[in-house]
């Protein structure tokens, strides 16, 4: 997992980090059934993340968003956008647990972390779609 930088003025990521991860023609969006996913919310897992929305008021708003060789958390926060690139080939695992909880395990200095969402119930059947794209199919997925 590394940090993304965002651009000071616009709060865009910056052109460096979308060449770096790849980003998809608007054809191979399309192909893929889109690359963004519905909202849910960031509970645990990041150290970054954590950093980013202690002291900070509101809830930590999170969408994925596909790239070619990782895997976006776009969090907002307080209007701003912090992202978090979850590089594709370290994602090993897709699951969703009781009370709607999204987990992500992703391996990172020989071990497995856990990044840690929590889904609206109104959008479990949309993130289940989500999770179930092409893309993830090196991953397990655990869907009860």
């Amino acid at each position: 997992m590394e940090k993304v930088e965002h651009e000071k003025d616009t709060g865009l990521v910056v052109a460096k980090s979308l060449k770096k991860y790849g980003q998809y023609t608007f054809l191979e969006k399309v192909k893929l059934g889109g690359s963004g996913s519905e909202e849910l919310f960031y509970v645990s897992g990041s150290e970054y993340l954590d950093e980013v929305i202690e002291g900070k008021e509101g809830k930590p708003v999170v969408k994925f968003e596909i790239m070619k060789k990782a895997l976006f958390v776009n969090l907002t926060i307080q209007e701003e956008l912090f992202t978090l690139a979850v590089i594709t080939k370290n994602l090993k695992a897709v699951s969703l647990i009781p009370n709607n909880h999204l987990v992500l395990h992703c391996y990172k200095d020989g071990k497995i972390d856990k990044l840690m969402f929590k889904i609206p119930k109104d959008l479990l059947a949309e993130h289940k779609t989500y999770f179930s794209k092409t893309y993830f199919d090196k991953c397990s997925r655990n869907f009860i």
